[in-house]
């Protein structure tokens, strides 16, 4: 979101979206071939597509430049901002988040390369990191996994994993039933049904 604006990413349309927040009307729309994930930083717009990075400033809504080149050879399925403009892009290619400046030079990465593995659990090793978002100076990465879910939280500095949320959402509250105290209640997820 951009001054009240969402920014929706449409391959069908080859296009990226505008849509006012607040009402849910669209605005229009920006041309872009294969769209994949957005982000924003300050007035910029990043967006990738075929395995790089473009950034239009969106104050001017002209012309793309490219901020990194799909010569970089990312797979990317995830895209965030993070302080000083850094670009955080989840890559299927070495199965980590890697992180550049917002000119597009290499910054660095969060986890252990190489992606499903067999044996000692490893936690800095991420399997297929999907989604991302950067908050309260921490990385928050899901994995595009089934079992487990995992959600990986990264303290931004020192690189090291922070935090690990593992399973899946409740379906009916893990451990709900009826109350034994009284019959016609049903408990689930610390609430009384």
């Amino acid at each position: 979101i951009h001054e009240g604006i969402l920014y929706i990413a449409s391959r069908w349309r080859q296009a990226i979206i505008k849509v006012e927040a607040e009402t849910g009307k669209e605005l229009g729309q920006i041309p872009f071939p294969k769209p994949g994930p957005l982000a924003v930083h300050g007035d910029t717009l990043y967006a990738a597509s075929q395995g790089g990075v473009k950034a239009m400033d969106l104050k001017k809504q002209g012309t793309w430049r490219h901020v990194i080149a799909p010569k970089v050879g990312l797979e990317i399925k995830g895209l965030a901002c993070g302080p000083m403009g850094k670009l955080y892009i989840s890559d299927w290619k070495t199965q980590t988040v890697r992180v550049f400046t917002p000119d597009g030079r290499a910054d660095g990465e969060y986890g252990k390369p190489g992606g499903a593995y067999m044996g000692v659990f490893e936690p800095e090793r991420m399997v297929k990191p999907y989604g991302l978002t950067v908050f309260a100076d921490r990385l928050w990465v899901t994995q595009e996994t089934k079992t487990p879910k995992r959600i990986v939280v990264w303290d931004l500095k020192p690189k090291r994993v922070a935090l690990e949320i593992f399973g899946n959402p409740p379906y009916g509250g893990p451990g709900a039933g009826f109350d034994p105290e009284e019959k016609t209640r049903w408990i689930g997820q610390e609430a009384l049904w």
